[in-house]
């Protein structure tokens, strides 16, 4: 009850000439395709939503005033003859109006309402003394109003005054007669900023127009409707790039490029010259680089995404983890990165993420200890790009955090640090990177360089994925009693017959790169946040709260990447992902792989050899 009075209170007209001014509405948004036109609050920028999301048609946001939660808009369309689903949309004599078997597959929600539950239902609670009947302007349309508040706000976060608590308007909108599809406008901001915001919200909704197409304009919508966006990249590569062109092509500042094994999609505002420089490199390195290291275990057809925004605001804004500077997600395919606002350092997150695509491709839903899969990540975000080719040096982000804990002593001991789980790992992320990038590059180098030495460690890092792919594919078949104890006859490093004579005993000098990509010497992940004026304000649909030790610059594929902020608050399921179902036993499948590459290995000595090559 003092919830409902405080938020009637701040709807209420107040005196104060300290309030900021009303929000004004924009020129109206029109989109024919989707047959729908709406006012959107001015100068409000426009988000390009995932791919996956095929429900979603359009969202915005704006900036907070009084809050702490960054104000945003979200248009949703969901048709209304969904008829029997067991009929596919494509068979002969199918309704022309129905949802497509695809949205079915991905659980789409058949309505508006059922999708504000879905999404929300745990996390808000609706206040009926605010929610009523829409006075539509166009008198074709009906519309209902409900207002949702946020049981709670962000933590610490919430503030006083409502800064940090979310408030929702939502609206069902459709035609009286015969509704081909309800429409949903969903607005979102802080109770704090509701009294400016709350009459443009209303406004909108009630100005929001369904466009009466002619039968020739609607012929032409449904033609233009056929694209499947979840057709496979595999067996129908052009449609699955025309699906996704198609659905950019209603954001004027976004378009995309094909390369030979990419969709680079892309903010016009970005520099073109870093577009090709993207296309060209990602491209390289992986040819160069990760099929080299990684050969796939059947050639990769799938097409991969890679989704370059203007600054590390848009980023934010779209879904990038607080305090990151990109992510892959597993859940939307899609690797994310600003291509802006952080200078030559574009093109490390590239190097980095870019791995943890490819390996899904290349190896499929497998996922090793972190110390492998982001000490990999950082190995290739150290190559340099010099006359067409990529060449391995020292990544300078990692190199004097860890040199110091070796002169402290206080790096994680081998043979407990390569059995860390991802929530060890990340609880101490600067540390933790560094020494899984520092172990990898020692086991890499070592080899690559013919360090006689350190031969009996040469394929010490194939062995152990080796055994990651093995044991993981024996946990999913068979559950813990498919792991075989015992390891596979060791055939001793790979290499030449003939040995090539001993290499230099440590890391040598980084050769100089061409454009500046070098980085300055020390300089360390947590300098790469971005500056004050760039920091993101807490988004009301993107700003899920990062779980302990991600706050690194690389999250990799951090679960927390593009899932709905109130599912994950609410404690909904967050682990649906287009790979399938989690697998149940992997920690013991991963730490006995551990146990069988390094198997007859002394960890003392490992570790002063490591610590002597490091120096």
């Amino acid at each position: 009850m003092m919830r409902r009075f405080a938020v009637v209170a701040l709807l209420l007209p107040l005196a104060s000439a300290a309030l900021a001014a009303p929000l004004g509405l924009g020129k109206p948004h029109k989109d024919e395709t989707e047959g729908y036109r709406i006012q959107v609050p001015a100068k409000w920028e426009q988000v390009p939503t995932k791919f996956q999301e095929v429900n979603l048609l359009a969202k915005w946001a704006g900036k907070a005033r009084r809050g702490w939660i960054m104000p945003g808009l979200q248009v949703f369309k969901f048709p209304k003859h969904a008829l029997d689903p067991s009929v596919p949309s494509d068979a002969e004599g199918a309704p022309e109006h129905r949802v497509p078997g695809f949205m079915r597959a991905r659980n789409q929600a058949a309505s508006f309402w059922e999708m504000v539950k879905n999404r929300y239902g745990l996390g808000y609670v609706e206040d009926p003394s605010l929610g009523k009947k829409l006075k539509m302007r166009d008198k074709k349309l009906k519309g209902a109003l409900k207002v949702f508040i946020a049981k709670g706000g962000m933590g610490p976060a919430a503030g006083r005054a409502g800064r940090g608590e979310r408030i929702l308007y939502c609206a069902a909108i459709e035609k009286r007669e015969n509704p081909e599809a309800e429409y949903g406008v969903l607005y979102a901001c802080s109770i704090a900023d509701l009294e400016r915001n709350q009459r443009a919200f209303v406004l909108s909704m009630r100005r929001f127009r369904v466009l009466d197409l002619d039968e020739e304009d609607e012929e032409e919508e449904g033609s233009q409707l056929a694209p499947d966006i979840f057709v496979s990249s595999e067996s129908k590569p052009q449609e699955w790039r025309e699906a996704r062109k198609k659905k950019l092509a209603g954001l004027k500042d976004w378009a995309a490029i094909d390369t030979k094994n990419y969709l680079i999609v892309y903010n016009k505002k970005v520099k073109r010259t870093m577009i090709k420089k993207i296309a060209v490199q990602i491209e390289a390195i992986r040819e160069q680089v990760y099929e080299v290291l990684f050969p796939p275990a059947r050639r990769v057809k799938a097409i991969s995404v890679v989704r370059v925004c203007k600054d590390m605001a848009e980023y934010h804004r779209y879904g990038g983890p607080g305090g990151s500077a990109g992510y892959w997600s597993r859940r939307d395919e899609e690797l994310v990165f600003p291509g802006g606002g952080m200078g030559r350092d574009s093109l490390r997150v590239l190097y980095h993420e870019a791995f943890h695509q490819y390996i899904h491709y290349a190896v499929g839903d497998v996922a090793p200890h972190s110390w492998f899969n982001e000490g990999h990540g950082d190995y290739f975000a150290g190559h340099n790009y010099k006359a067409k080719k990529f060449k391995p040096a020292p990544f300078r982000w990692r190199t004097g955090i860890i040199t110091n804990a070796i002169a402290q002593k206080s790096f994680v001991p081998l043979e407990s640090f390569l059995k860390y789980t991802q929530g060890e790992y990340y609880s101490n992320p600067g540390l933790c990177y560094a020494q899984g990038w520092s172990f990898v590059y020692f086991l890499r180098e070592v080899k690559r360089r013919k360090i006689k030495k350190y031969k009996q460690y040469w394929g010490l890092l194939d062995k152990y994925f080796d055994a990651v792919k093995r044991n993981v594919k024996a946990v999913k078949e068979q559950g813990l009693q498919g792991l075989d104890p015992t390891p596979p006859p060791d055939d001793g490093p790979s290499g030449p017959p003939d040995e090539p004579p001993d290499g230099p005993s440590g890391p040598p000098e980084p050769p100089d790169s061409e454009g500046g990509e070098e980085l300055e010497d020390g300089t360390e992940w947590s300098g790469l946040e971005p500056e004050a004026s760039q920091k993101p304000e807490p988004n009301v649909f993107e700003g899920v709260p990062v779980p302990p030790g991600l706050e690194g610059p690389f999250p990799g594929e951090n679960p927390a990447a593009g899932i709905n902020p109130d599912i994950a608050r609410s404690g909904g399921d967050t682990s649906k992902s287009v790979v399938g179902k989690k697998i149940t036993g992997v920690k013991s499948a991963l730490d006995n792989a551990v146990d069988e590459a390094f198997r007859g290995i002394d960890w003392v000595q490992l570790e002063k050899d490591w610590i002597a090559f490091s120096k």
